[in-house]
């Protein structure tokens, strides 16, 4: 499945979904797009086991322990911010909220067994200089048999250059229709496909400007192959 974010409507449906919930908000409006999408999609499986690839500060961490859909949840990132380890820490100790498991570590190289993992997930990360061809490898190594992939990036229709742009001391990259497609056909030869086979969506308003350039976010969904 593929979905491109169109507008700032969108944005204001997804906020208010999750507000309804009760569950908590990303203070950038964009990325409330990509967690209310996350949410239905543990949402729909009975106590998934749940991996975060690239987990940053964790607001989806928070957001699923708040939600209390998954059976276990992890979250793995080249650097643990202590924020975020003292946030799990608490969880372990509190009701109301699932905790999470935190582990430093290579998004490329998992610490996690063969087929351990019902969905993995990579939100605003294979942007900054991931290689697809090892991402879509290992992610696809630890999946179950059913497992799910869900991936969110920066995209734009036509090829936007940001070769010289540093983001958070890391390469950033907008996606292109063009690099979408390529990016498809790697996760197909490494063993995942589209959970629904579609065109891209068409897309003529940028919902994000950042680092002088405008765009939006496109995300995916995969499924292991058997």
């Amino acid at each position: 499945m593929i979905k491109v974010l169109q507008d700032w409507n969108e944005l204001g449906e997804a906020t208010l979904s999750l507000q309804r919930l009760g569950l908590p908000t990303h203070e950038t409006p964009q990325k409330n797009w990509d967690l209310c999408a996350l949410h239905r999609l543990t949402e729909a499986r009975p106590q998934p086991v749940v991996l975060d690839l690239g987990c940053g500060t964790g607001e989806a961490l928070k957001l699923l322990g708040t939600a209390r859909t998954c059976g276990e949840l992890h979250g793995v990132d080249l650097r643990i911010p202590w924020r975020l380890r003292l946030s799990g820490w608490k969880r372990q100790r509190a009701a109301g909220a699932a905790p999470f498991q935190l582990h430093c570590g290579d998004v490329m190289r998992l610490s996690f067994a063969d087929a351990s993992i019902d969905i993995a997930y990579a939100i605003s990360v294979i942007e900054h200089g991931i290689d697809l061809g090892k991402f879509f490898s290992e992610v696809r190594r630890v999946l179950k048999p059913d497992g799910m992939l869900f991936v969110t990036t920066d995209y734009w229709p036509d090829p936007i250059d940001t070769e010289s742009v540093r983001a958070f001391d890391l390469p950033w990259r907008i996606f292109s229709r063009q690099d979408v497609q390529t990016m498809i056909a790697d996760a197909d030869r490494q063993g995942l496909r589209l959970a629904s086979q579609m065109p891209i969506p068409e897309c003529t308003r940028p919902t994000v400007h950042w680092q002088r350039r405008d765009y939006t976010f496109i995300q995916l969904t995969f499924t292991r192959k058997t």
